[in-house]
């Protein structure tokens, strides 16, 4: 399962990049990049994968409080007109699928053993997944209420056209490159964790001390 997220989660990487940013570039060429750089991470450790976390949480924080400070001015309330109208249970039904990524978050409890502070992981557990669904309703939130509905659905990517009205005057305009580059991380994160995960998984199964000798053949 580890493994199969990985794989989606880096073809969805890519094919944005060569979508968006990169569209001259191969998407073979991309794709076998950000691998390589996932194996070295996974090659490199869990925990220095996480200095690196803490290390980029406040840049990606700060980005975030960007991102909403400057589309705050765009919100506008009456795209949501008439509320309900498509009825309670509908509503319901489409919400569902914000609740998918959580069924990943299994894959953290192969994490556990590897952890210095057990009786921590509980609360940093509900912390982050508070934390990440926060984000992910306003994210969902200002698309709608910026963009409309009828346009957030019809994007492939509409947190991406929603950066690109972030301007002030003339002296800011243009950062969707900038924080989608901050977002790679955020993903490169997700990619290293799971292929770690199926690294450990692999050697645990073949009973292997190093999981580094299935990095380079996953």
């Amino acid at each position: 399962f580890s493994l199969i997220v990985c794989a989606t989660v880096l073809r969805g990487l890519g094919n944005f990049i060569h979508t968006h940013i990169l569209t001259d570039t191969p998407l073979p060429v991309i794709l076998i990049t950000f691998m390589l750089v996932t194996v070295y991470g996974a090659h490199l450790g869990l925990e220095t994968v996480a200095r690196v976390g803490e290390l980029l949480f406040p840049v990606v924080a700060f980005a975030f409080l960007i991102f909403f400070l400057f589309l705050s001015t765009e919100i506008h309330f009456t795209v949501i007109a008439p509320v309900f109208e498509s009825g309670f249970p509908k509503i319901v039904l489409g919400a569902l699928p914000l609740f998918i990524p959580y069924g990943e978050s299994v894959l953290l409890l192969l994490l556990h053993p590897h952890l210095k502070r057990k009786g921590q992981a509980k609360k940093a557990f509900l912390i982050g997944s508070l934390a990440g669904g926060i984000v992910h309703i306003i994210i969902v939130a200002l698309c709608i209420f910026v963009l409309g509905s009828e346009i957030t659905i019809r994007q492939l990517y509409p947190a991406f056209v929603l950066a690109k009205k972030i301007s002030f005057g003339e002296a800011l305009e243009r950062i969707e490159v900038p924080l989608s580059a901050i977002v790679f991380f955020l993903i490169y994160f997700k990619l290293v964790l799971n292929f770690y995960v199926s690294s450990v998984l692999f050697a645990d199964t073949f009973r292997l001390r190093d999981y580094r000798s299935f990095l380079l053949p996953l």
